[in-house]
């Protein structure tokens, strides 16, 4: 069995935004012992402190490094709109 220098997770091509978005959160945050972590993952997008919401912490490495993985943006307004669409909400600091 070769091993790639490449990361890719386990997700289902036809999987919906939310489900995607869920799995790579858990891969780059979560404490799930059954799911090989992102390197790193939780520089760059993280569950809150409280589990109810997330913070992509650095939006170029986010586009750049973690998006590619999961979905077809190729901007980070994209993203939000996607979750805008899927009816999440934006809170202020």
């Amino acid at each position: 069995m070769s091993t790639s220098s490449t990361y890719r997770p386990k997700a289902k091509k036809n999987a919906t935004f939310p489900v995607k978005l869920y799995t790579l959160l858990e891969l780059c945050d979560g404490s799930s012992p059954s799911l090989e972590r992102y390197p790193d993952g939780s520089s760059i997008v993280a569950w809150s402190s409280h589990g109810r919401s997330f913070e992509i912490r650095d939006e170029d490495r986010f586009m750049d490094e973690i998006s590619p993985k999961f979905f077809r943006l190729t901007t980070i307004s994209s993203f939000y709109r996607q979750l805008h669409l899927w009816g999440f909400r934006r809170f202020s600091k």
